[in-house]
């Protein structure tokens, strides 16, 4: 894997290069993922560190209903527009990269941040464990 470090706001983050794939880790922790297109005799776990910028979609309860009784609300994941900022930076500077986050950041920055996608049979494993497809995301918002 490659490794490219670029600077945005005098912030210096890690970007790294998989098969023509660029990606950013914008979690906390390395992801494990594996190449499932390559046919090995050996499954080899690809480790993505973390970028150095931590990106997150933070809960919002938008109420619909609301009595005597009851009260129901529609949870909505939103972003920090500082952050969008600094991710359309790097964006301009690689526009094929991929941008790794959680599912409620990939919910909170829709069509920017995608969320990993496990292997077979690892959907409900602990997350040190769990192993993600590198060449599979998840988009929240319809790709043109």
């Amino acid at each position: 894997m490659k490794y490219h470090k670029i600077t945005i706001d005098k912030n210096k983050y890690d970007i790294y290069e998989y098969d023509n794939i660029m990606l950013m880790n914008l979690t906390n922790h390395p992801c494990t993922f594996v190449d499932t297109w390559k046919k090995q005799k050996e499954e080899k776990d690809i480790i993505l560190p973390p970028s150095g910028l931590v990106v997150r979609g933070f809960l919002k309860e938008m109420t619909i209903i609301k009595n005597n009784h009851y009260e129901i609300s529609e949870p909505k994941y939103i972003g920090d527009y500082s952050v969008s900022k600094i991710l359309d930076s790097i964006k301009e500077k690689y526009p094929n990269i991929i941008f790794i986050g959680s599912y409620k950041t990939a919910i909170a920055f829709p069509g920017l941040v995608y969320s990993m996608i496990p292997v077979s049979g690892a959907g409900s494993i602990v997350l040190s464990d769990k192993k993600m497809n590198i060449r599979k995301f998840h988009s929240f918002k319809p790709i043109n």
